[in-house]
């Protein structure tokens, strides 16, 4: 684990703003970070390829950054999911849309990346969506992944963990 690990949320697709089920980011509008010259990027593979073209650091194209997979679901409007799914889907982490990952094994999935994340160096940035950073947070926090409801993260907020014994976490 690297001494400190800055994360940067990065913004959903347009359509998730439109009530569609998606776990798409995109990148930055603006290239404003400033990194150390030996600073490694992990990011969803979704977007690695984008996020070479606007930094000279490695980045790492990084499947297990995805957000939760929502099967046949993806693309799909929130309204046309019947009451029951809607509430199935925001409100039980055990439940799985069809052909997707539960909303715990996306939390598990993240919590294993966390903790077995291989760098020997003193800093990494982790550049994914405002979900995976939620599940990142909650794992530092020792939460579950039915906390998820209660944090939210726009895009563009950056934070940092750190881990000697313990979590820490700063803001900004």
């Amino acid at each position: 684990m690297p001494d400190t690990l800055t994360c940067i949320v990065l913004p959903v697709v347009f359509p998730a703003k439109k009530n569609i089920i998606t776990s798409r980011v995109g990148i930055p509008a603006t290239n404003d970070a400033e990194f150390e010259r030996d600073t490694e990027i992990f990011s969803p593979d979704t977007v690695a390829a984008d996020l070479r073209t606007r930094y000279s650091l490695p980045v790492h194209s990084t499947p297990v950054l995805r957000g939760q997979d929502f099967g046949l679901w993806e693309g799909c409007s929130l309204k046309g999911l019947s009451p029951d799914e809607l509430f199935f889907l925001t409100q039980d982490p055990s439940f799985v849309p069809p052909q997707g990952e539960s909303q715990q094994h996306f939390f598990e999935r993240i919590s294993a990346w966390l903790h077995d994340l291989p760098i020997d160096q003193d800093d990494a940035v982790v550049m994914a969506g405002p979900t995976v950073m939620r599940m990142l947070m909650l794992c530092v926090l020792g939460c579950d992944a039915g906390k998820a409801a209660c944090l939210d993260l726009e895009a563009g907020v950056r934070f940092r963990l750190s881990r000697r014994g313990h979590w820490r976490m700063r803001l900004g």
